[in-house]
Formats: structure tokens, C-alpha cells, sequence
């Protein structure tokens, strides 16, 4: 998994997310922060996250991903040291309200 990351103001962001390997996909949306608070907002994904400390717990629906039925994740995601900024996820992916798969893992930033 690949999470580009262009920001566009002090409390948001860009985000083009493409996944590969046994799930092949990529989207792209506009994260805003406020406070304890996410938005996600379009074009591909549309949701909302609460942050309690280094964990958030968030929501995203996929727009478009699927044309027979609604695709969205529910995860939490957990910063595990602020100064290497490694990111551990799980998330559930649902295809309505079916779970279709989990994804799980430690995310590492390389900078550009």
C-alpha cells in the first residue's frame, strides 16, 4: 500500500491511495482535520474519523468502486512513534454490509 501525500493548507491534504498486490485498487480524496476530527471528502471517497490521541477510528465510503452495492471501510489506525511517524492499520472492508476482508499492517514514511 502507497498513501501519497500532498498538502494544501495547514489542516488539510491530498491523499492518492493505491493498493496492490491481492487487493488491486487506487482513489483519491481531500482529508481535512479539525481538532479531534477528520473529513473526507471526494471525488472517490467520502467520510468522517475521530482522533483520540495517536489512534483514529474512521469511516470511508468508496464512490464508484463498485456499481452492484456499497463499498466502505471502518478502521482504526494507530501512530506508533511520532518521531519514525510508523503507522499500524486495521481495517474492514465491506462490500454493504458484508465483510469482504481485513487488512492489517505497519505503514513506514519514506519522504520525497
Amino acid at each position: 500500500m502507497r498513501i501519497e501525500h500532498e498538502p494544501t493548507s495547514l489542516r488539510s491534504a491530498r491523499h492518492t491511495i493505491t493498493w496492490s498486490g491481492d487487493l488491486e485498487r487506487a482513489y483519491t480524496f481531500d482529508r481535512h482535520r479539525d481538532g479531534a476530527r477528520t473529513m473526507f471528502e471526494g471525488p472517490e471517497v467520502f467520510g468522517n474519523a475521530t482522533s483520540y490521541g495517536r489512534a483514529l477510528f474512521t469511516v470511508q465510503h468508496l464512490v464508484g468502486a463498485d456499481k452492484t452495492g456499497v463499498e466502505k471501510i471502518r478502521g482504526r489506525e494507530f501512530l506508533i512513534d511520532p518521531e519514525t511517524r510508523e503507522l499500524a492499520i486495521v481495517w474492514q472492508l465491506l462490500h454493504g454490509e458484508t465483510t469482504t476482508h481485513f487488512v492489517h499492517g505497519s505503514l513506514a514514511w519514506e519522504p520525497r
